[in-house]
């Protein structure tokens, strides 16, 4: 379980675990392998190269110039983490051995743990991580001028994402309201996405929200995005995560 409270179900049917990791290999879908070295979560993107069901095994190597990263998540370890963006599961598989070209030779996972269907992984967004929205809003009432907003998001998905902004910004946003060519950016990268307001939350400070003052917490559910730009996202969700186990 993760800081955003994410919902993780356990699935042990071998078939279903057997299509991921199939469909993984006939359409070029990437894993990422990942290990906490102390407090540091080390991930490299991997690619099945080969199934062998009657052995039980599949082989994967790192995606592009990441031997040396992976070398260093599979050293002295029995089982690797593996992480599916594309499904949002997490599994562990057993390494049964090494090959010279780098690949590596891992048993089918008995059981996966996947995010509750049609919800993603949520990330808290601290202080550490680039991650903001841009865009110009129409206000309500008497006042209906537009104005810019740029604000760092409260926490992000690829569902949808949030932002605070204060008791005199909230007279902008109602429940229902469209936000059209938003621009959301994660560290060098940016996506423009539509989405609607689909709740407004009062935020009182905390510890964990760290505001000085009283907030409104504006949340948006994308209504359209690229799916290169939801794999990003779930990619790096995923990376900046606290999940401990697969």
């Amino acid at each position: 379980m993760d800081q955003a409270g994410n919902k993780l179900i356990p699935n042990s049917e071998q078939w279903v675990i057997f299509n991921i990791i199939n469909s993984a290999k006939l359409n070029g879908r990437v894993f990422i392998a990942w290990k906490f070295i102390g407090k540091v979560k080390l991930t490299v993107e991997i690619e099945v190269l080969s199934i062998r069901k009657f052995r039980d095994e599949f082989k994967i190597k790192a995606v592009g110039a990441n031997k040396k990263n992976l070398k260093e998540i599979f050293s002295g370890a029995e089982a690797v983490n593996i992480y599916g963006p594309d499904d949002l599961v997490l599994f562990q598989s057993k390494i049964k051995f090494s090959d010279t070209d780098g690949g590596y030779y891992l048993s089918f996972p008995k059981m996966i743990a996947q995010v509750e269907r049609r919800k993603f992984l949520r990330l808290f967004i601290h202080d550490n991580l680039q991650c903001y929205v841009n865009f110009l809003k129409k206000g309500h009432g008497v006042r209906r001028g537009i104005q810019s907003f740029e604000k760092k998001c409260f926490d992000v998905s690829a569902g949808g994402a949030s932002f605070v902004v204060s008791k005199i910004e909230s007279r902008f946003f109602a429940v229902g309201d469209d936000l059209y060519g938003m621009e959301l950016i994660i560290d060098d990268q940016s996506f423009l996405i539509n989405g609607k307001i689909v709740n407004i939350i009062e935020l009182k400070p905390n510890e964990r929200n760290q505001l000085a003052y009283r907030g409104w917490k504006i949340c948006v559910k994308y209504t359209e995005i690229e799916r290169r730009a939801m794999k990003v996202i779930n990619e790096y969700v995923f990376r900046h995560s606290d999940i401990q186990a697969a």
